[in-house]
């Protein structure tokens, strides 16, 4: 192999699942709802918000579960900028 030359990993059975069904699930949701398997897998997320027009923002969270309990934050992601003020002081830069 030859220095410098970057070669994609292997992908596995269970990763091009997750990211096939990711990837389902958001054209679905662009479309016309949720797809039946987020549905039928519990993915479907409605996060609150009060910025949102109807008090929550849609998701879809990670298919990956861990003892049984799904990955997914309660929270939906940080506004643009929201904790830039907090990281700048963290690091000594405010």
């Amino acid at each position: 192999m030859r220095r410098g030359v970057l070669r994609p990993a292997p992908a596995t059975a269970a990763g091009i699942f997750v990211c096939a069904l990711l990837r389902r699930a958001r054209n679905s949701a662009r479309r016309s709802g949720p797809d039946p398997h987020v549905i039928h897998r519990r993915m479907k997320l409605d996060l609150p918000s009060a910025d949102a027009k109807g008090g929550t923002i849609p998701g879809v969270r990670t298919p990956i579960t861990i003892d049984g309990e799904p990955m997914a934050s309660p929270h939906p992601a940080p506004r643009l900028g929201e904790h830039t003020a907090e990281i700048l002081r963290e690091i000594g830069e405010a």
